[in-house]
């Protein structure tokens, strides 16, 4: 059945165009990884966001503690390095000392002064120091004046060594809020308690007077991480980017590799199924040619089995030597004919799967004797000798069909005694794995060749073309053997050695019979050995092995013929 390739190539553009629609449509790998590529995108973008303002937030809060720190330690080292020296010298010290020749600020005084020095170098940075307890001069800007300032005093009170701060935003933006306790130191005790104007007393040495707190506007932070995240969001960007172009390269080039694959499969399936069609057009065809040959087959067959019986009538008469020889001329090709009429029938009978096999009990040695008994005096015109050698283990009986068994072994060692010009077939039979016979026909005849061995069974084949001549025949007896060996579950082969003879072997499913007899079955196997032709004036061979007590291994005597081929 010829295939149209219109259809085929129609069925797979009409799939691609499918699939290109699945592809690049809504719900299809592009736009999925386009989604994809969006999401990952706007989660780099607030991720860098995050770390933005966690950077900035961790550059604020270490800014801020540097500068505290710069302050407190001036103050301690102004304090001790000039203060405590000057003081015994009768050097003022106080927080107006601008308003006294020779006299020196308080070290809060000069801190803060400090921190308007810082406040100049970098744009919104301010400093205060204050307290719920501030000097007189002090009390409009060093007092507690917001909640910030409460919460400070609080928590430095109850850990002056943790630090205190927040991020807030106001009408100078966002910025932090570090604030540090101010402890008094042992050179500051005294004067704190005894000065006049001291708002209180009692204090020692540790106690939290004030607290310093650092204002840091974040937008001064930002600016400077701003260069390195905006760096690192470029670099992350481009990763992505070239991650999902390397992604949609790839999905494209496996989505055109899959529907190059899918097209060709979609071909090779409607390209099969107008095979299987084709296939199954020709099966019915081929049963029903069978069906004919068998139907034609048998019809031919009657009639001839009339001509033959009417010429084995004749043949029974007073007739001149001439005619004689013409009537036995003329039956030898009608039987020929008619073995070819049977084997075509059984070929049919095969294919169209309407033959099938008996099963009863076979005598196996009496089925060779049978078969080396048919064909000896044909072996004798040759000059040839036919043995039979059956192994002990093969057992008596066996259960399958007999005509079928002996239709193949006869085809066989005919075969072998019409390819020898002399020498001799030797029939084995053996045990076959645990259920099984194995048959082997050896003869010393023409060979076959290696190349021939391989389509020796096929039907209508023989080795050579010079065979049909010289030995005659159809070439249908090997396959039918085949077949039939096939049906009885068994193997056929052949081993052949050109000039030097051949080895046709087979092997059966055989159960072992294991019932007893009755008288039916006894007077039926009596009534099929009565039918096998004997010739008692012609010489044969055959040999049944069995186990001899007088070997010291327990061999036969004829050891050597008791081995079969492998």
């Amino acid at each position: 059945m010829k295939v149209d390739p219109s259809v085929v190539v129609g069925a797979a553009m009409s799939s691609q165009r499918a699939r290109l629609a699945a592809f690049f449509g809504v719900g299809g790998p592009i736009v999925l990884l386009a989604v994809v590529f969006v999401a990952a995108f706007a989660f780099i973008t607030y991720y860098v966001s995050r770390l933005q303002e966690d950077l900035n937030r961790t550059a604020a809060i270490e800014r801020a503690a540097d500068l505290s720190e710069a302050v407190a330690a001036f103050r301690t080292l102004y304090t001790s390095e000039v203060v405590d020296r000057l003081k015994g010298q009768g050097v003022v010290i106080t927080h107006d000392y601008a308003e006294h020749a020779g006299a020196i600020p308080l070290p809060a005084t000069l801190s803060m002064q400090l921190g308007k020095q810082f406040a100049a170098s970098l744009q919104g940075l301010s400093t205060r120091l204050y307290s719920p307890y501030p000097f007189p001069w002090r009390s409009s800007e060093g007092g507690l004046t917001g909640n910030f300032e409460e919460e400070a005093w609080r928590a430095l009170n109850a850990d002056p060594e943790q630090p205190f701060y927040r991020i807030v935003s106001d009408d100078r933006g966002r910025r932090i809020r570090y604030a540090v306790a101010d402890q008094l130191r042992a050179a500051c005790v005294d004067c704190h308690n005894t000065h006049p104007d001291t708002p209180r007393t009692g204090w020692k040495e540790g106690d939290v007077r004030g607290v310093l707190e650092i204002s840091l506007p974040l937008a001064a932070i930002a600016a400077r991480s701003q260069a390195g995240l905006s760096q690192l969001f470029r670099v992350l960007l481009f990763v992505l980017l070239a991650a999902f172009l390397a992604l949609a390269f790839v999905i494209t080039r496996v989505q055109r590799a899959a529907q190059a694959t899918q097209s060709v499969n979609l071909t090779l399936e409607t390209t099969n199924r107008m095979l299987d069609e084709a296939r199954e057009t020709a099966e019915q065809s081929n049963r029903a040619k069978s069906a004919f040959l068998a139907n034609m087959s048998h019809e031919i067959r009657t009639p001839m089995n009339g001509v033959l019986g009417m010429m084995s009538l004749t043949l029974d008469t007073d007739l001149e030597p001439a005619q004689r020889e013409l009537l036995e001329t003329a039956s030898h090709s009608g039987q020929s004919l008619l073995v070819l009429l049977n084997d075509i029938l059984d070929l049919s009978k095969i294919e169209a799967g309407r033959l099938e096999l008996e099963r009863i009990s076979i005598d196996v040695r009496a089925l060779v004797q049978e078969v080396v008994n048919l064909l000896t005096e044909t072996a004798a015109d040759s000059k040839v000798t036919i043995k039979a050698l059956v192994a002990p283990e093969v057992p008596a009986r066996i259960l399958g069909d007999p005509t079928r068994l002996r239709q193949v072994l006869t085809n066989l060692v005919s075969n072998a005694v019409k390819f020898s010009a002399e020498g001799e077939v030797v029939v084995q039979v053996a045990a076959s794995g645990d259920a099984g016979l194995r048959f082997a026909i050896t003869d010393t005849g023409i060979g076959i060749k290696e190349d021939a061995q391989q389509t020796i069974f096929d039907s209508f084949t023989q080795a050579d073309e010079t065979t049909t001549r010289n030995y005659g025949g159809t070439g249908l007896g090997l396959s039918l053997c085949k077949q039939l060996v096939e049906l009885m579950q068994g193997e056929i082969g052949v081993r052949s050695t050109l000039g030097k003879g051949s080895t046709f072997w087979f092997t059966i499913a055989a159960d072992v019979e294991t019932e007893v007899a009755t008288e039916d079955t006894s007077a039926r196997r009596a009534s099929e050995t009565s039918k096998v032709p004997t010739e008692p004036d012609v010489v044969h061979h055959v040999l049944v092995v069995e186990d001899h007590q007088g070997q010291p291994d327990g061999r036969p005597g004829n050891a050597g013929e008791n081995r079969l081929p492998s």
